[in-house]
């Protein structure tokens, strides 16, 4: 993880010229950077691309090694170093399920907060107080601006 930013990436596994050394380069990469997002897919070939006329690997080995990449990036915890920062965020909504504030830092962590509908629109300072998987969990500090128009919560 690099300090201040989020990367997200692509990865295909059985890409039809993928070598075994190039398949340990991808595990390499994605033990070494744990991406917060990682899109996993198998190689399909696209009719008319140069791509679909390419030998194919077999379809065990494709499927070998996307479960070998997914299970990778299930195990990682990218947002656990984050525990106990504070750090400004943006709240934009509430949760899907209502029950919290939904906000994200500047770096674009998704941070959630106890619901509090007066926080919706406004800049935050949090303490990082939990990480999950996808998401960290923040302790209101303080209020930091309230700039962006307020409108009634739904």
């Amino acid at each position: 993880m690099v300090p201040g930013v989020t990367i997200a990436t692509d990865i295909i596994c059985g890409y039809p010229t993928e070598t075994e050394d190039d398949f340990a380069m991808t595990v390499s990469l994605v033990t070494r950077n744990a991406f917060p997002v990682l899109n996993i897919s198998q190689f399909y070939p696209r009719p008319g691309t140069p791509a679909a006329a390419l030998a194919l690997l077999p379809t065990q080995e494709v499927k070998r090694r996307s479960r070998i990449i997914t299970g990778l990036f299930r195990s990682q915890r990218p947002y656990d170093a984050l525990i106990g920062a504070q750090c400004d965020v943006w709240v934009t909504s509430l949760s899907d399920d209502g029950l919290w504030c939904l906000g994200h830092t500047k770096s674009y962590v998704p941070v959630l907060l106890a619901k509090d509908d007066s926080l919706v629109g406004a800049c935050v300072r949090v303490r990082v107080v939990r990480a999950g998987k996808h998401f960290v969990e923040g302790k209101l500090l303080a209020v930091v601006a309230r700039t962006m128009p307020r409108r009634p919560v739904q």
